[in-house]
């Protein structure tokens, strides 16, 4: 065996390490998550170094360059706002997460070079979800000792906020029912796994209490099911009909709690409007607003990244007897949107929406190939822009090392995987 031939061998291999460790492991086990993310980022160097790796031969599309160039816009952005306002010390942390971005390009690189086969992928999906409702058991029936969130009242979390836990079990369980209905070659028997890992994911985003995650679900179903409604409407109408049941029973199932949920949802929302933000929705309605005054008063490079704690208890001071007390003890505005706004202004926000937008276009005209027509890879990654478009809506997403890791990973890979994805190195 030459050289090459084991440099590419242990290259994927690293690939797959990562690949179907991860998923199990994310949500369970708090001693290696970042580091997944690290360890594609070395192989992707040494195949670079080694000249196995020629980005010059590998062809990229205009929907390709797009999303590459929005991912670096991101990092370069929050790297000149650190400089331009002078490296505050608690912007360090922020401006290195947001270096992922572009440290996903050669990622990116790695993947369309080792070309993984989705097969084994969408396994290790599934696998996650069912690791996902396993713990979510373990804790709602008091076998695990929840430390770290024990102050969330009962609510599943894994090793991490209830909120980022749900939201990710989420996404897993519609990885695993995307696979289950697109991937070619799965044998009948395993695509009921898949259908069995949906169902996983959302039991356990269900029993996370991540309210705001919800609301992604029909979003999610449309851009999941209406591929199958072109190509078998008896297909679909079955899909749907299970799906609906299912829906039904966590609905009225009293052990779910999702309609306690919803009414303290609607309770919030009635108090706010007549004056009490003190409640949890309140208090994101306060945030969102105090973002949007600081947006207002620096709109074209925002306040700096790191900055918006200290703006905030400036704003707060000012309507002090109006605002929720919440919007001084966060870090961040919970929205993804506005924390870009406030701290990078229109210039973070035209970076932000362009990185969704393009991925939404890559995922469904990449190449000849799209959405409509049912290709994994696709809906798969579409599923990951729409989930985190709405997600970012009641949480700042990349401000968490966990949201972060995933989309960066995820996004490359089925960025990757929608351009070839049935023709395979190995």
């Amino acid at each position: 065996m030459n050289t090459g031939m084991w440099i590419d061998k242990v290259l994927l291999a690293g690939v797959y390490a990562v690949l179907l460790a991860y998923p199990a492991t994310m949500l369970v086990y708090d001693g290696i998550r970042s580091e997944y993310f690290g360890f594609l980022v070395l192989l992707s160097l040494a195949g670079l170094m080694t000249r196995r790796i020629k980005p010059s031969e590998i062809r990229l599309g205009r929907a390709e360059r797009l999303v590459l160039w929005s991912l670096f816009s991101i990092t370069v952005i929050a790297w000149v706002s650190y400089a331009c306002f002078g490296f505050p010390e608690a912007a360090r942390p922020r401006v290195a997460k947001y270096s992922w971005f572009a440290l996903s390009i050669p990622v990116y690189y790695l993947f369309r070079y080792t070309r993984p086969r989705m097969e084994f992928v969408w396994a290790a999906l599934v696998a996650g979800a069912g690791v996902a409702l396993s713990r979510a058991l373990l804790e709602e029936f008091g076998l695990v000792e929840d430390l770290a969130w024990s102050n969330m009242g009962g609510r599943a979390n894994g090793v991490m906020h209830p909120i980022r836990f749900g939201d990710l079990s989420l996404l897993l369980g519609f990885f695993s029912l995307t696979g289950a209905l697109y991937l070619r070659g799965i044998p009948r028997a395993l695509r009921v796994l898949g259908f069995l890992g949906f169902v996983a994911g959302l039991l356990a985003s269900i029993f996370s209490a991540s309210r705001g995650g919800w609301v992604a679900i029909p979003f999610l179903l449309a851009a999941t099911l209406l591929p199958v409604l072109r190509r078998n409407k008896r297909l679909f109408m079955g899909l749907a009909a299970s799906i609906l049941v299912v829906g039904v029973v966590i609905l009225t199932e009293p052990g779910f709690e999702v309609e306690k949920h919803t009414k303290r949802a609607w309770s919030d929302i009635a108090n706010y409007v007549s004056g009490n933000p003190n409640t949890s929705l309140g208090a994101r309605f306060d945030m969102f607003l105090t973002a949007w005054r600081i947006f207002a008063d620096h709109p074209l490079f925002g306040v700096g990244v790191g900055n918006y704690h200290e703006m905030s208890k400036q704003y707060y001071k000012m309507s002090e007897h109006k605002l929720s007390s919440e919007v001084i003890r966060w870090k961040n505005p919970h929205n993804e949107l506005l924390l870009h706004a406030a701290t990078r202004g229109i210039v973070g926000v035209l970076a932000l929406v362009s990185l969704l937008g393009f991925s939404v276009y890559a995922f469904i005209r990449k190449g000849g190939k799209s959405w409509v027509t049912g290709e994994f890879s696709s809906i798969a990654g579409l599923n990951l822009i729409l989930g985190y478009g709405i997600f970012g809506m009641s949480i700042a997403l990349f401000e968490h090392r966990d949201f972060l890791m995933f989309f960066v990973i995820y996004l490359a890979l089925f960025l990757s995987g929608s351009t070839r994805q049935s023709n395979h190195r190995y």
